[in-house]
């Protein structure tokens, strides 16, 4: 499904399942939207709002999400491996079974979010601004730390095997 189709039917109803989204989607407002199995993998984001979206067992690998602006956004169960938030700004996220693997949060603000669940393996949080968030039952095997600013934050059962500090 293009943009333009995607657009269009956001107009009539709010849940999107089973479809595969292509083109660009900078600008365009998405708010209050809920995708079901959805593949993003061929959209771009750019700047785009997501605030109060959610999105369920969908596909956001590989994408560059750092310009997005968002607020109050669900992901649950969710592969968003290899995605890019470096130098973006996230800010109310409740994550819930996702795949953030090999992802970049390089110099990223991360602000009262809370991750249940997510696998951080060989993710990058260097010169991260990471403050009010929780990670319960989180993995961060072989992510790397270097110079975070860690503030008012909670960590609850999570693994920091031969992760790099």
């Amino acid at each position: 499904m293009h943009v333009s189709e995607l657009m269009s039917l956001l107009e009539k109803q709010s849940v999107i399942s089973q479809e595969k989204i292509v083109g660009d989607l900078e600008g365009c407002n998405l708010i209050n939207a809920t995708f079901e199995q959805v593949d993003f993998t061929e959209a771009r984001f750019g700047i785009c709002d997501l605030s109060a979206v959610i999105f369920i067992n969908c596909h956001l690998s590989g994408l560059n999400l750092s310009d997005i602006r968002s607020d109050k956004v669900t992901l649950n169960n969710c592969e968003l491996d290899s995605c890019h938030l470096s130098n973006g700004t996230v800010s109310g996220l409740n994550a819930l079974d996702c795949n953030f693997s090999n992802a970049y949060f390089d110099a990223a603000k991360i602000v009262d979010c809370n991750f249940i669940s997510c696998d951080f393996s060989a993710a990058v949080f260097d010169r991260t601004e990471l403050s009010q968030s929780r990670f319960s039952s989180c993995s961060f095997d072989r992510a790397t730390f270097r110079t975070i600013c860690w503030q008012n934050f909670a960590l609850y059962e999570v693994s920091f095997a031969s992760s790099v500090f």
